[in-house]
């Protein structure tokens, strides 16, 4: 270090001397960097109260990105210190961030169309077309991926938000906005997306409970309390809790979920859940619990009275035909029912006095008993014959063939016996 003269004297001047300082930094996975800074020191305006300050500004320093942990110290070694470099989030959300190029991304530009009833989406950046995008409910919700210019306005609501980027961006940077927070009128659609629901359970020590769960797009502020429906639904006191208390969950959906439970509660009478939405104005409700297992037992009677009524009506239609199945059944055959055939006998005049002796009156009747075993089937000289009319045909006289074989043998005993016709008669017919 060499002093400089600025009396003119010969003796030396201490009062300012010239010093330099050699910093480096290192980051994992890189060598260290050394910047070395030169400067003079005013030894008559240092005191122990007035300390100098030096600032250095590296531009792009080598293996230093955003969230980097970096090392740096003096050389030769005497302090040592470790810094986080800010992380992109929070070096764009400040007004620098467009001289920053990592903070370019896509902002999305929103449009109420009343008369359409929807909200039309575009680029911020007219020079851009409609980036990738997801929707979410609340800022830190499920962003759930929508690839349309428009949303159904029936749908949004003031939580909602938008998120957007380029598809092949690799720095996986997005732009996060939420338009509609102080739109009002969009508030109803929250409160007509509300649902609850109610079921029952037990506690460990054997006493009741009501389990109360209750969606909507967005976190609400408000009151849950049990009732019993009687003409209007009475509020069981001592049982209000706030729906700010406990923590929200998201559905697949991307709505949130808020559940509680009411403990020590009588389920004798179907107890319901009132809720009170804080800016609402009215209260929603009442949600009642349904008993399911009565409900199974009335759909099991009922399914029971039909399958009788059922039997009853089938046993009805189809009573004829089981009276004419269990008649052939018992006669000994089983006959086509349903296809009436007929049996024609015709003769000629005969001049046998023992055929034609027979009074009429007599074979006529158990002719037709004997026609009436065979509707569906005629047995002739012991073959079946089925479906179509069979004609008995009677010799004529004075005929070669035997008599016995061409006559058709109607039921010999109802014709023969029952009749009181000799052994003659019967042989014939």
């Amino acid at each position: 270090m060499e002093d400089e003269d600025h009396s003119g004297h010969d003796e030396e001047d201490y009062s300012e001397s010239k010093a330099s300082l050699t910093v480096c930094y290192s980051t994992a996975p890189t060598m260290p960097t050394c910047k070395k800074v030169e400067f003079t020191v005013n030894h008559t305006a240092l005191t122990h109260h007035n300390y100098a300050e030096i600032s250095m500004v590296i531009i792009k320093p080598a293996g230093v990105s955003f969230s980097s942990r970096v090392i740096v110290y003096s050389y030769p070694p005497s302090h040592r210190v470790q810094v986080v470099a800010p992380s992109l989030d929070k070096v764009c959300s400040q007004e620098l961030q467009e001289r920053v190029e990592e903070c370019d991304v896509p902002k999305l530009s929103s449009k109420i169309n009343q008369e359409m009833n929807q909200v039309e989406l575009r680029s911020a950046d007219s020079n851009r077309g409609l980036p990738s995008m997801c929707v979410q409910y609340e800022h830190n919700g499920t962003c759930q991926k929508w690839n349309r210019a428009t949303i159904p306005l029936y749908s949004v609501t003031p939580c909602m938000c938008f998120q957007a980027w380029e598809e092949d961006d690799q720095r996986l940077r997005r732009s996060q906005s939420c338009p509609f927070i102080n739109t009002n009128f969009l508030q109803k659609n929250v409160w007509q997306n509300v649902s609850v629901s109610v079921r029952q359970g037990q506690m460990i020590n054997g006493l009741s409970m009501l389990w109360w769960n209750l969606s909507a797009p967005c976190r609400l502020e408000g009151e849950v309390w049990p009732c019993h429906k009687v003409s209007s639904c009475k509020e069981m006191k001592g049982f209000r809790q706030q729906l700010t208390n406990g923590t929200w969950t998201q559905n697949r959906k991307g709505h949130w979920v808020k559940m509680g439970v009411f403990e020590d509660i009588d389920l004798q009478h179907s107890p319901c859940v009132m809720v009170n939405v804080k800016g609402m104005g009215y209260e929603l409700g009442p949600f009642c619990y349904k008993n399911t297992d009565r409900w199974h037992w009335s759909v099991l009677v009922v399914g029971v009275m039909v399958l009788v009524c059922l039997t009853v009506l089938l046993f009805y239609l189809l009573h004829d035909f089981v009276k004419k199945w269990v008649w052939s059944w018992h006669h000994g055959r089983f006959v086509e029912i349903g296809r009436k055939s007929h049996v024609v006998l015709l003769s000629p005049p005969d001049v046998d006095d023992g055929v034609s002796g027979v009074n009429k009156s007599a074979w006529l009747p158990a002719l037709q008993t004997g026609l009436q075993c065979f509707r569906g089937s005629v047995v002739q000289e012991g073959a079946v014959h089925s479906g179509a009319s069979a004609m008995a045909a009677l010799p004529a006289a004075g005929s070669k063939q035997p008599r016995r074989s061409s006559c058709a043998r109607l039921d010999q005993q109802s014709f023969g016996e029952s009749r009181g016709m000799d052994s003659s008669a019967k042989g014939d017919c």
